[in-house]
């Protein structure tokens, strides 16, 4: 095992089973990685997948449910984005993706978050002084970044692949190979792709909030970890920042929005804290 709890094991076996679903191309490349690297894949898999299964489990214990119709709506997105539910279960098929396996797994996702909602959305609170008070703080960010794009409804083999193209761009930036060449060669942004990924002048809220937060709690001169957004994952390089300031009534929105996700994610590592303390967690490493 590598995450023990009271109430569940994640294996080895287990991240093995997740691994073998996934594109040809990439478990021939996983097969050649240094040893390392698979290491820190499997082991970020299997924590991922521990605090999933300790947020189910206490949506569960909660009585939280999640009804066919919810779970409906998500497939009814996902059916659009690949032009109707035969292309997509067609494309279940030719990644061998079991479709009941994929039907449960967005019921747990669903039952995860509503977990979540039910607990932080009443701690949730930013007010007008909060927002000024981070407005009078602000700076601008000037930074590289390396995008590798996720298509809108992408499955979970794609996107576990392209996390791991990802995994393997971070660890060459973090090398110290030229962030700028990096980001011309493997960056599928095409505004920035070709200017090595240079973002001028960014201001707080100008884009996801998770990119946000990483660009801006990213000192000088340092790289960040991996940042998901809609877009696709991200590693970040920030250049330089500088104070400024601007119009307040134009940004306090997104300073606001930037402020709420913020706390989102605070609470939620508290929780993942706090049920890990519950269930005596345990994480051991992969030869450790």
């Amino acid at each position: 095992g590598i995450v023990f709890t009271d109430p569940f094991i994640v294996t080895t076996g287990e991240i093995a089973q997740v691994i073998s679903h996934s594109p040809e191309d990439y478990i021939k490349k996983l097969l050649v990685f240094p040893r390392r690297k698979i290491k820190s894949i499997v082991e970020g898999m299997a924590k991922d997948l521990g605090d999933k299964k300790l947020l189910i489990i206490e949506a569960q214990k909660n009585k939280i449910t999640v009804s066919q119709a919810e779970v409906d709506s998500v497939l009814e997105k996902i059916y659009k984005n690949y032009g109707g539910e035969i292309k997509f279960k067609m494309n279940l098929r030719e990644n061998n993706i079991n479709r009941k396996y994929f039907y449960e797994d967005v019921k747990n996702s669903l039952l995860a978050d509503k977990y979540l909602e039910s607990v932080i959305g009443s701690k949730l609170a930013v007010s007008e002084k909060d927002v000024k008070a981070q407005f009078l703080s602000d700076t601008t960010v000037t930074l590289r970044h390396i995008m590798v794009s996720l298509d809108v409804g992408e499955n979970a083999k794609g996107v576990a692949y392209k996390r791991r193209m990802i995994d393997t761009i971070h660890e060459l930036a973090l090398k110290g190979i030229d962030f700028a060449t990096l980001a011309k060669k493997y960056s599928e942004d095409a505004n920035t792709k070709e200017n090595g990924g240079l973002i001028e002048g960014l201001r707080r809220g100008d884009t996801e909030a998770a990119f946000d937060s990483a660009a801006f709690a990213t000192p000088e001169g340092e790289i960040s970890g991996i940042v998901r957004t809609s877009y696709g994952f991200h590693v970040i390089k920030v250049i330089s920042k500088k104070t400024g300031q601007g119009d307040f009534d134009e940004q306090k929105s997104k300073i606001r929005e930037s402020l709420y996700q913020r706390s989102w994610d605070e609470y939620r590592e508290q929780i993942l804290d706090s049920l890990k303390n519950v269930y005596h967690y345990r994480f051991v490493s992969i030869g450790g």
